[in-house]
């Protein structure tokens, strides 16, 4: 991974890759939206732009998208984490799914879920009912 790059913005470089255009819509929205860091996005605004990638898109062979990994896990849980770093923005609410489908697929350039507990949480919400909330 590059120097000086925070290992989430890193991974969310890495998914860009394995697949292309996924975050267009949530960089649309980040760019309408600037201005406003506490505009909350919500649980279904995240699933329906990752449904909407899929039907235009084939599953990637590998990353989390990819057909073994949809069939243990919810994706969208960390698409959410991700568009969270893209938008600039921070989790303040998430799911425990998140930090073992992480843990299980060793993905050690994305933040532990050690470190995601120590972050200060700000203008983010997922509004899902999760295992853990952070405050």
């Amino acid at each position: 991974m590059n120097r000086g790059i925070h290992p989430a913005l890193a991974f969310a470089k890495q998914v860009e890759g394995w697949s292309p255009g996924v975050f267009s819509q949530v960089d649309k929205w980040r760019e309408t939206d600037s201005l406003a860091p506490w505009r909350f996005m919500t649980f279904r605004q995240c699933k329906r732009r990752l449904a909407d990638w899929l039907k235009r898109n084939p599953a990637p062979e590998e990353g989390f998208l990819c057909p073994q990994i949809m069939k243990r896990f919810p994706p969208h849980i960390v698409y959410m984490t991700l568009a969270a770093w893209r938008t600039g923005k921070t989790l303040l609410h998430c799911d425990e799914s998140l930090f073992r489908m992480l843990g299980e697929t060793r993905q050690t350039d994305a933040l532990s879920g050690e470190m995601l507990r120590r972050l200060p949480f700000w203008g983010f919400w997922l509004d899902f009912p999760a295992d853990m909330v952070f405050c």
